[in-house]
């Protein structure tokens, strides 16, 4: 029926307000006739409720310690590869690729070797609102994004999902100061200030405040590097200074192309290390594992604790950390910026984690299109991918998700449904006495 308007007053002899009522018989919608109920009855009724509550409590365990705990989701392993190829096809949105898919495809390529390769894990790049476009048009099982979708995006999916980060990943600020002794250690206000080109020299005294014994060269002018095209490191970047600096939070703001006011632009991730590297006093961004491998430093980043931390596996793990225990973030609700500026003195900043997004019931959105086996599949090799490192994956990926993250992570997959029922139903298969199986 939807929620009735403020306004309207509720009439207690037929359940709906008068107005509503009216509406209903104007266009023919036939309403129930009310019931007038025996009060005995009713009362009888609700001692029926509550005495049928309670059984269905101490059998489940609620009112009853003695009953053991339910048993954990049986995830498959190649024991259960039963029917060859079975296809698994995820879809990145538009500005995944230059970050995190070079992750997502060795994970996926490991899975199907360790299956024997009776799984296909493969990839497209997805089109239409937001980067969902495959997975509106059943075209892909999930969707992976490096920020979550937004309500147009999940309106244009068409039915609920489920949202959670995976795989972890950082944002770096790359720099060319050959003659430096030690990392460059930066502040959000210095680097902001350094993007608006308020400050020029790397002797300003904003950076030497934050690298006291370091000797910074002398008149060097700095030579800004960004991006020019749409991408979600910019996303994140420009998020962090507005944090930072309230000048470019209100002058040019966040975004994945923004207006910038100084400095080269570049359209790849690398052509921006191309750049910094050939130019001594050179300052850019980039995925931290893409800056390692062209042999750049990269800098340490004041947090919003004050303290400053370096794009590697603790920086990363401790603010993925703190991002999962935000209420918010427990909850499900993920905003695009949850990683960045994550409390705690431990934390790196600029996290980049890669969300995957899953209708809430599989079978109701795909229908004869994908097996209660398949969805299996699924949500198996999501589970696993979480806790692992993409083998030879120096140039991408720096860290699994921390213990608390992942379990966020295994909780959103526990609720996926098939046709209204868990897909991986709990006992139901694999070893003795229900559990995980397989690569666990």
């Amino acid at each position: 029926m939807g929620d009735l308007p403020a306004s309207a007053t509720p009439d207690a002899s037929i359940g709906f307000s008068d107005g509503f009522a009216a509406e209903a018989e104007k266009t023919g919608l036939v309403l129930p006739k009310p019931k007038r109920t025996n009060p005995w009855l009713a009362a009888g009724l609700v001692l029926l409720l509550v005495g049928a509550s309670l059984g269905v409590g101490y059998a489940t365990g609620w009112l009853n310690p003695h009953r053991s705990a339910p048993l954990r989701p049986v995830l498959l392993g190649p024991q259960d590869c039963t029917v060859a190829n079975v296809p698994i096809q995820g879809a990145y949105a538009p500005e995944f690729a230059d970050a995190l898919a070079g992750s997502w495809q060795r994970l996926g390529s490991a899975f199907t070797n360790y299956t024997g390769g009776c799984v296909n894990v493969t990839f497209q790049a997805s089109g239409g609102v937001e980067g969902v476009g495959a997975q509106a048009a059943r075209e892909a099982e999930y969707t992976l994004s490096a920020v979550p979708p937004d309500a147009g995006a999940i309106a244009a999916l068409g039915g609920a999902v489920k949202i959670s980060p995976a795989l972890l990943n950082a944002v770096a600020v790359v720099y060319n100061l050959p003659t430096l002794s030690g990392p460059l250690r930066l502040s959000g206000a210095a680097l902001a200030g350094i993007y608006l080109g308020s400050i020029t020299r790397w002797s300003d005294p904003a950076i030497q405040a934050t690298n006291p014994g370091l000797a910074l060269p002398g008149n060097l002018a700095i030579s800004v590097t960004h991006r020019n095209d749409s991408t979600v490191l910019t996303t994140l970047f420009t998020a962090y200074l507005a944090h930072a600096n309230a000048t470019w939070n209100r002058t040019i703001g966040t975004g994945p192309a923004v207006p910038w006011p100084v400095g080269h632009g570049v359209d790849s991730t690398p052509a921006l290390l191309a750049q910094v590297g050939s130019a001594v006093g050179s300052i850019g961004y980039a995925p931290v594992g893409s800056a390692a491998a062209a042999g750049l430093p990269v800098a340490e980043l004041q947090n919003a604790a004050g303290g400053f931390a370096a794009p590697n596996a603790t920086g990363v793990s401790a603010a993925a950390s703190a991002a999962a225990g935000t209420s918010s973030a427990a909850n499900g609700e993920w905003g695009p910026y949850s990683f960045v500026n994550a409390p705690g003195l431990a934390s790196y900043p600029l996290v980049l984690p890669s969300y995957v997004v899953l209708y809430a019931d599989l079978g109701a959105a795909y229908g004869t299109n994908l097996s209660l086996h398949a969805a299996q599949w699924l949500l198996t090799f999501l589970w696993w991918a979480g806790g692992q490192v993409p083998p030879d994956s120096g140039a991408s990926v720096l860290v699994a998700m921390p213990p608390s993250l992942l379990l966020l992570l295994q909780g959103t997959i526990e609720k996926i449904l098939y046709h209204g029922n868990a897909a991986l139903n709990e006992g139901e298969s694999g070893g003795e006495g229900g559990g995980e199986t397989g690569i666990f």
